[in-house]
């Protein structure tokens, strides 16, 4: 899971295609929220970084650690445009660009 393809609506051929992980170096959130803008040009993706659990000694418990993000993907160049840190579990993070 993971994997971005960009495709001619009229011919189905694919124009672009990467990894999320492998650009971002982030893993996709439970269930990714993908925004489309710039007429598909770009796309902005909520995305998480897994961070070192917390373990407590007591009462011997381990709580894992998520630093949530959207991300501004330029489809075209496969390139990374922005990073907005959004917090942990962000559930309703709403992407405005001009």
């Amino acid at each position: 899971m993971g994997t971005l393809r960009a495709c001619d609506r009229d011919t189905g051929e694919v124009l672009s295609e990467l990894e999320i992980h492998g650009l971002t170096g982030l893993d996709m959130a439970g269930k990714p929220e993908v925004a489309v803008l710039e007429g598909g040009k770009l796309i902005a993706v909520s995305v998480v970084e897994r961070l070192p659990p917390i373990v407590y000694h007591w009462p011997n418990s381990v709580v894992e650690q998520e630093q949530g993000y959207v991300v501004l993907i330029d489809v075209m160049q496969r390139r990374e445009v922005s990073r907005t840190r959004v917090g942990a579990r962000c559930t309703n993070a709403v992407v405005a660009y001009e």
